[in-house]
């Protein structure tokens, strides 16, 4: 059992590590607040969100990828991260000798909803991403002044996004992307 406070953080939950007969760990963790802002410099700001994030990990070996075992889920209530507010975070994933997946990805923010799903295979010499993305009724103003400082723009939109990439680096993961998106802004 887990029960920790860290300057303005309180984090509980349970975490339980079975080493044999291979390391397999579960997880059920909750945050009430953090402000990972507050720790990172301009320049260190971490991805904006949690698919640029996993296309990070991609980078580590796949002998890494491929010991990881195990299950768990993470609720966040209140994250800032890149000058962005993001509530009711809710991330659940598993991952099986190189297939992982994280889904559900959930969360409000802005007046709206997000929902998301990653997988990784890194079971063959070619690590495999698949990310499918839905942001619906975010509210554009309150967000654009929260990671631009400007009040261009007012109203609501919707974003729609899949993307499937394969390579054995970051830079063939990159060149090899393909996918679709749809953005749809109203009032």
């Amino acid at each position: 059992k887990i029960d920790i406070r860290l300057d303005d953080t309180y984090l509980n939950g349970q975490i339980k590590i079975q080493r044999l007969p291979k390391i397999h760990t579960e997880f059920d963790l909750t945050v009430d607040e953090i402000n990972f802002d507050k720790y990172l410099t301009t320049e260190e700001k971490p991805p904006l969100s949690p698919e640029t994030a996993a296309v990070g990990a991609t980078t580590l070996p796949n002998d890494l990828l491929r010991s990881l075992n195990g299950n768990g889920k993470i609720q966040i209530d209140r994250l800032k991260i890149s000058g962005l507010t993001i509530e009711n975070l809710i991330v659940k994933g598993q991952a099986n000798d190189g297939r992982i997946e994280i889904n559900p990805l959930e969360a409000t923010l802005y007046g709206g909803k997000y929902a998301g799903m990653v997988s990784v295979d890194a079971t063959k010499q070619d690590t495999a991403i698949n990310i499918n993305t839905q942001l619906d009724g975010i509210e554009i103003g309150p967000l654009l002044h929260d990671k631009t400082g400007s009040d261009y723009l007012k109203g609501s939109g919707s974003v729609k996004f899949h993307l499937k990439a394969l390579g054995k680096s970051m830079e063939q993961l990159i060149r090899s992307a393909r996918g679709d998106s749809v953005i749809t802004l109203s009032k």
